[in-house]
Formats: C-alpha cells, structure tokens, sequence
C-alpha cells in the first residue's frame, strides 16, 4: 500500500453509525475501529438489525490487487438509505458510459460528482457533511493506490490495460453508509468490469444484536 498516513489493510466491515464516523484516512467510510492506532473497521460494536453493513475489502489474485464493496443488512434497510443505494448506482453507471481510451480522469469524477448532486443526499456523497473526499475512484494493480485517480481536477488519461476501482458511497451520521465498489480494466474499446458479484443490497437471514 502507498497511501501517506495510512497503514498496510485489507479493507473493512463496518456497520450503522460506526461507518459514518469520519477518521485520519482519506477515506468515505472508515469507521471507529479497535483504537486509535488503527481507528478503521467495525471495532467491538455488534451488528444490529435494519442498519447498513458495508463490506468494503481488497485481495490479491495472481499477484495482482482487485477492489470491492457491497452493503448487507440484517432486516430492512430504511426507505432514504434504499433511495441513496439507489442514486450510487446511477452514479456508477454514469461513470461506466463514459469510461474508454482516451477518457481525462477528472471528468468521470465530474460526471459521477453531476449525478450525484440531483438526488437530495448531495451532501452525504463520498463522506459525511463536511468531511467529502475528492474522488470517487483510484487505480489498483501491484500497489494500493495506484493512477488513475477519478478524483478531482484528475489529468490522467485512460489508456487500455489501466485498472481501477469505482466506490460511490453515501454517508449518513448516526445511520450509516451504503454504497458498491466494482473494480475495471480499461480496454482498447471501453472497459471490462472485473468484480462480478451482484451488485444489489444483500439481506442476510440472521438477527442482529436487537433481535437478541
């Protein structure tokens, strides 16, 4: 991982008001954590019904990085974090048809960033109020993180054979964060989506620490 101030992880399973909680990476969600050392993941905190759990993790396959996030829930989810789930995906795939050789990084961030700022929820995209990173999306390959940026005022140009991984993500303090990550390979034509898992909300048959 080359990331300043940030240490070596695979990612994080965070959960209801634990992943809105803003923390030293630069980071969407990061969430409480263990301790101030490490102040990213879940930490002691159970899962409880009818809240989001974002399972946001990165692996390696033939020496290579890939990144992906769904959101879970224990029940239901609440009908303004199904609308937000609703608009990251919009922004997702306003983002994908414009992906292609050739493409300037920073405007895939503009475009995801446009979408975005229709739905009421525009201050919750890609943290919360007041804590909104600048970017949307960032290259993975050998290292974490790696060009191209689909981040802010981004120069890079997409070339085939780039990889990087898209997350929108809304958070909401006190609720929760929903959201998807899809990782993409930039090809001569347009780009092939390498994480292949269903990308709807995944309610899981278990009981939360409510139900207990």
């Amino acid at each position: 991982m080359r990331a300043w101030n940030q240490e070596v992880g695979l990612g994080c399973v965070i959960s209801g008001a634990d992943a809105a909680i803003p923390s030293y990476p630069d980071f969407p969600t990061a969430g409480k954590g263990s301790g101030p050392f490490v102040p990213v993941g879940q930490g002691h905190r159970r899962f409880r019904n009818n809240e989001p759990i974002l399972v946001d993790l990165m692996w390696a396959q033939d020496g290579y990085l890939v990144d992906m996030a769904r959101t879970y829930v224990i029940g239901d989810l609440p009908e303004k974090l199904l609308r937000a789930f609703d608009m990251a995906v919009k922004v997702m795939r306003n983002i994908e048809s414009a992906t292609r050789p050739g493409a300037r990084a920073g405007d895939l961030y503009e475009i995801g960033l446009e979408m975005a700022s229709r739905s009421p929820f525009a201050a919750n995209f890609m943290g919360a109020p007041g804590y909104n990173v600048k970017f949307i999306g960032h290259g993975v390959g050998i290292e974490a993180d790696e060009f191209p940026f689909i981040a802010k005022g981004s120069e890079t140009i997409l070339a085939p054979g780039m990889t990087f991984a898209l997350e929108p993500k809304f958070v909401f303090p006190s609720q929760g964060a929903v959201g998807l990550e899809n990782t993409y390979l930039v090809t001569e034509t347009g780009f092939e989506k390498l994480t292949l898992m269903d990308e709807g909300i995944i309610a899981c048959d278990a009981q939360g620490e409510e139900g207990r």
